[in-house]
């Protein structure tokens, strides 16, 4: 009998089947829900806005030159959709705050494009996060060696300076 399991293990190894190597994640606490968009409204009445009604956070002027920080909720790029990704995992660590995030990471909602969006994460940030954090059993590790690259997200890494 024992012959016959290490066999089948063999068997299973050599087929690239990882079903003895992979655990069932601990429980964990769901992240809590995403954020809105929107500046919330008690704090954007305190601010002014652009000419085109954006909610500004600082403007200073130098040499002639202005620039202003302003907020966009509708600026959907290869950062914002990064933001919404990390914004679940952050969530993760929220609500898991004394225990291992892998537990929670299968209950952030995927997106239904590979491109990323809002209050999501693409599956294939969440399957590196998966494989690194297999790799590494350590989940600041996993991140640093997956989301936090943001190369899950098509067109990041060419977004950056």
């Amino acid at each position: 009998m024992i012959r016959l399991v290490a066999s089948l293990a063999v068997a299973l190894l050599a087929s690239g089947c990882d079903v003895l190597s992979r655990e069932k994640p601990p429980p964990a606490e769901p992240p809590g829900p995403p954020p809105s968009r929107e500046v919330p409204p008690e704090i954007a009445a305190q601010l002014p806005t652009t000419q085109d009604g954006k909610v500004l956070f600082t403007e200073v002027t130098s040499g002639g030159l202005t620039m202003q920080l302003a907020y966009d909720p509708t600026l959907d790029d290869p950062i914002t959709r990064w933001g919404w990704c990390l914004s679940r995992v952050t969530a993760c660590v929220t609500a898991n705050p004394s225990q291992s995030i892998i537990g929670c990471i299968p209950k952030i909602e995927v997106c239904a494009s590979s491109e990323g969006g809002h209050g999501c994460c693409p599956s294939a940030c969440l399957d590196e996060f998966r494989q690194a954090h297999e790799r590494t059993r350590d989940d600041r590790r996993a991140l640093e060696e997956s989301i936090l690259t943001g190369r899950c997200i098509p067109g990041f890494p060419e977004a950056q300076p």
